[in-house]
């Protein structure tokens, strides 16, 4: 996985969540060691206010995985962000989930300040 600091920018752009839901994405554990999650849910979530937008996002782990909360490299067709996720509950089959929430200002707002 590489860093890419523009890519790091867009990174909270929901749309481009929204078009891999269902989609594999892998988490850096240890250097060389990855474990591919799949993007299950993207879900809007209410902002403090119209300048912001808030969403998470819902990654399912491979079944009798469970990982603690930390700050995990999650990549993706070649570019990588560091997120803090924190677990979910089991899921009705059994898989832990890891959820990451975005809260930011609108790029609209960002433009106009």
């Amino acid at each position: 996985m590489k860093e890419n600091d523009e890519t790091m920018a867009a990174i909270t752009l929901r749309e481009r969540f929204v078009r891999a839901e269902g989609e594999s994405f892998q988490l850096l554990l240890a250097p060389g060691q990855t474990l591919d999650v799949t993007l299950q849910t993207v879900e809007e979530r209410k902002a403090m206010n119209v300048r912001y937008e808030c969403f998470s996002l819902l990654f399912l782990l491979p079944a009798e995985v469970q990982l603690p909360q930390a700050v995990y490299r999650l990549g993706h067709e070649g570019d990588c962000w560091d997120l803090l996720m924190t677990p979910t509950r089991p899921d009705e089959t059994g898989r832990q989930g890891l959820e990451a929430i975005f809260h930011r200002e609108k790029e609209s707002a960002l433009q106009t300040v």
